[in-house]
């Protein structure tokens, strides 16, 4: 166990345990805290309290990270969240980091676990009541970013309830994003809502840009909805003749009549046996279990 600490007077702590497992499966734990008081320990404002552990697994070929924040806040308000982070290296590789959670219509890697926004109290009650919550995920292709605000208030019987945020989705390959928007403002008598309004949309793009959204408004037992549905921008939708060709090329190179196994010198293999499958499951091709070249698949015709 290590501890380490930065700045004069100290700001910023870490405790740190590593434990290796040994012999199979290798791994390296690590386990730690991370402490943080500023601007002064004397003085603190902001308190971050982060514990962690992590687990490099070599078999594997995977890490995993999952962090949370304790006893953690901002001036007299409460700040909390998770994070995790898990990569994998191996025939499969994959990557995903996030502090907060994912975009609500992303589907997270398998076994990642569930985690709460960053959330900000700004009150220590429920009447008044204000929250701020945001979240950040990067994963191999994408990159995700929402924020919300949440507000109520409650007086002589009556309530006013309000929110606003976003979420964003962006994907790198092909490139494109959607966001989507909500705000909604209603007053209420005990639990019935007497007017209020309420906004969505959602926009993608950008070929095209695609716009779709409503705006509801309600006084008592009258509403009134007002929706937008637009596209505009230039679509770089590929012409027909060329996602004619694209689709005759993608069948030729499906047809296991167009491909032919090339064996290299069998010179320094090493005997094997193994069940071949039944003939027309596809094509047979030659593995070396020595330290010989590979052999390649080559396209034998009908593929220019």
């Amino acid at each position: 166990m290590v501890q380490l600490a930065w700045g004069t007077p100290t700001l910023l702590t870490a405790e740190i345990a590593l434990i290796l497992e040994l012999p199979s499966p290798l791994r390296l734990i690590v386990l730690g805290r991370l402490r943080a008081l500023l601007p002064t320990p004397e003085t603190a404002v902001v308190k971050l309290q982060l514990d962690a552990v992590g687990v490099l697994d070599f078999g594997r070929r995977e890490v995993s990270v999952d962090a949370s924040l304790v006893d953690s806040t901002v001036g007299p308000f409460a700040l909390s969240g998770d994070m995790a982070l898990r990569a994998s290296w191996g025939e499969q590789p994959d990557f995903a980091l996030s502090i907060g959670g994912f975009h609500p219509s992303y589907t997270p890697p398998a076994g990642f676990p569930s985690l709460r926004r960053l959330t900000l109290a700004l009150s220590n009650s429920d009447n008044p009541r204000l929250r701020a919550e945001c979240y950040l995920a990067i994963t191999a292709n994408t990159v995700q970013v929402g924020a919300a605000l949440e507000v109520r208030v409650a007086a002589a019987g009556f309530a006013l309830e309000g929110g606003m945020g976003f979420d964003a989705l962006m994907n790198l390959a092909p490139f494109g994003f959607q966001v989507d928007i909500a705000a909604h403002l209603v007053l209420k008598r005990g639990s019935k809502a007497l007017m209020g309004i309420d906004l969505r949309a959602h926009l993608t793009g950008p070929d095209p840009w695609h716009l779709q959204g409503e705006v509801t408004f309600k006084v008592l037992f009258v509403k009134v909805t007002i929706s937008v549905d637009a596209t505009f921008g230039d679509s770089r939708e590929l012409p027909p003749a060329q996602r004619e060709n694209i689709c005759r090329s993608r069948a030729a190179l499906e047809a296991a009549g167009n491909w032919a196994a090339n064996c290299p010198d069998t010179a320094g293999w090493r005997p094997s046996s193994r069940v071949l499958p039944a003939a027309g499951d596809g094509l047979i091709v030659s593995r070396s279990a020595a330290a010989v070249p590979s052999p390649q698949i080559l396209p034998s015709k009908g593929v220019s």
